[in-house]
């Protein structure tokens, strides 16, 4: 009876809503074969849908999580070839920040001003990249605060129906200087 966790959906909806507010409309996702990344697929879908945007094979960038010594590669090649490149990139898992720069980096290219790129979750080293990266982050604390809490009224109280706890917070926006305005 006890539902804790982040909302994936709403997360990407929110980097959705945000890069199309910056004029964003060939947004790409950079996901991995993690066990939220189909989650974050089908979360992308549905935003881009949403705002009536195209949702082009080429922008749902795959990287292969067995392969960690090719990753940087894959994402160069997968940038160098497509033929409507994207405007934004949104990095579905957070630890994959360091190669997207990396790599958009070998192409020549500058984040924000050729790229704008911003990332799911959090994680202390993101403000140290240039530029720092925006990010849909989740409040991990709270959410375990609210678990534990949670938990701790189940065993006090007893049976709890169904549903009677979400520990869930919202997702929170933070914006650094990883995403530029487009016309």
């Amino acid at each position: 009876g006890i539902a804790f966790g982040t909302d994936h959906e709403k997360t990407m909806d929110m980097a959705v809503e945000y890069l199309y507010n910056l004029g964003h409309r060939r947004i790409a996702l950079l996901n991995t074969d993690f066990s939220s990344s189909q989650v974050y697929l089908l979360g992308y879908q549905k935003a881009m849908w949403e705002r009536n945007l195209p949702v082009h094979p080429d922008w749902h960038i795959y990287l292969d999580s067995q392969l960690p010594q090719v990753r940087e590669d894959q994402l160069v090649q997968n940038l160098q070839t497509q033929q409507m490149a994207p405007t934004a990139v949104i990095i579905g898992l957070i630890s994959r920040s360091a190669t997207a720069y990396r790599a958009i980096r070998k192409l020549g290219m500058r984040i924000p001003e050729d790229l704008s790129l911003i990332g799911l979750g959090s994680s202390t080293h993101l403000e140290e990249l240039t530029p720092p990266l925006t990010v849909v982050s989740q409040d991990l604390e709270k959410i375990a605060d609210n678990a534990a809490h949670a938990l701790f009224a189940k065993i006090m109280n007893g049976n709890l129906t169904l549903g009677e706890w979400d520990c869930a917070v919202a997702p929170l926006l933070i914006e650094r200087n990883s995403c530029a305005k487009i016309d």
